[in-house]
């Protein structure tokens, strides 16, 4: 660690000096204190967030915005009268050729299969799987394919590395199109786990109470352009939140991420610290609001209305003597020497 210290340091974008952080932590949060207190001012009743009579803060809801007239019948013009109707097979066959997908699917040598039926065998088994339709149903509706051959090439060219290239590929290809820019920049990504029954013994599988069975939780992660860049199944008793960086450390894509948004399953304060050292912002949206208490640094100074939320103080003793340590965790895992869940899995067992 002494040789790679100071590497690692302004790899991060960390100073050396522990007192330098947290003055740094300091101003940061001063800065937000601030600005959320002229926003108050400025916009008075009109704020969307306010203070009951007892000094407990609150969020309005917000509303959907009204659809313009005609956008409905516009929508059905353009998709009429411009796209029309696709069919699966021919949208996924155009995407393998044009995104060359179907370099990414080779064997177990690394080469590219020669037999001309490979791409065929490769269009067939994505549907089948990708669809859940199956072998035997895929089969029964492609000439020249067989269940034996969608299951043969599912078992020898969708490995995990192959699939991860592919998805490369086509998240880069998404984040490349000029219309997406429309919904966002890219550098937004959200995860919201969904549980599933999954009785059969797996390494993953749990006893859930809401499920009544087995199971496990699929977590995927998508940008504010609605491309999935990376996803992954985890146990049911763990929180999301020790997963999230997972995701933002390793997909490998052209996507320069710097938000991930979550429900309350993306909040622990380990997750939080190590996202802010990594250079990234983990919002997990809150709730109970009105019970929420946060932390600041000067206990004496006065914080007008938010003064009743921010109760706690911060002890900048406790993050000096640790900082180097807690560096040296970060700097683990931006090299890929240990994965964020595994390390902040550590540090969460530690700390109960």
């Amino acid at each position: 660690w002494k040789k790679v210290r100071k590497t690692f340091y302004e790899l991060l974008s960390l100073p050396l000096p522990p007192m330098e952080f947290v003055e740094g932590l300091r101003r940061e949060l001063h800065q937000e204190i601030d600005l959320t207190e002229v926003y108050l001012v400025e916009k008075g009743e009109d704020a969307s967030l306010y203070f009951d009579e007892q000094g407990r803060p609150h969020l309005e809801r917000l509303e959907a915005i009204d659809k313009p007239d005609g956008i409905e019948a516009l929508a059905e013009k353009i998709f009429d009268d411009e796209i029309g109707l696709v069919d699966l097979p021919d949208l996924v066959i155009d995407e393998l050729n044009e995104v060359g997908l179907l370099d990414c699917f080779k064997g177990p040598d690394g080469e590219m299969p020669r037999t001309p039926e490979h791409a065929r065998n490769v269009v067939a088994t994505t549907i089948a799987y990708g669809c859940n339709h199956g072998p035997k149903a895929m089969a029964n509706s492609t000439e020249g394919v067989s269940a034996w051959q969608i299951a043969d090439t599912f078992r020898r060219y969708f490995t995990e590395e192959n699939l991860k290239a592919a998805i490369i590929k086509l998240v880069n290809r998404i984040n490349r199109h000029p219309l997406v820019k429309i919904w966002g920049d890219g550098t937004v990504a959200h995860a919201d786990g969904l549980r599933f029954v999954q009785p059969l013994n797996v390494l993953q599988s749990e006893f859930h109470v809401r499920l009544k069975d087995y199971g496990v939780v699929y977590l995927p992660s998508e940008t504010n352009t609605h491309a999935v860049f990376y996803s992954q199944v985890i146990p049911c008793h763990i929180r999301e939140a020790l997963y999230l960086i997972d995701g933002l450390l390793m997909h490998d894509t052209e996507l320069e991420i710097k938000m991930q948004v979550s429900d309350m399953h993306g909040k622990t304060n380990p997750a939080m610290a190590l996202a802010r050292l990594l250079g990234f912002r983990l919002c997990p949206r809150p709730t109970g609001i009105p019970r929420m208490v946060l932390s600041r640094f000067d206990s004496k100074k006065s914080h007008g209305k938010l003064a009743e939320m921010l109760r706690h103080k911060i002890n900048p003793d406790a993050i000096t003597s640790v900082y180097d340590q807690i560096v040296r965790l970060a700097a683990s895992a931006k090299a890929r020497l240990v994965a964020p869940s595994l390390l902040l899995y550590r540090l969460s067992s530690f700390a109960s």
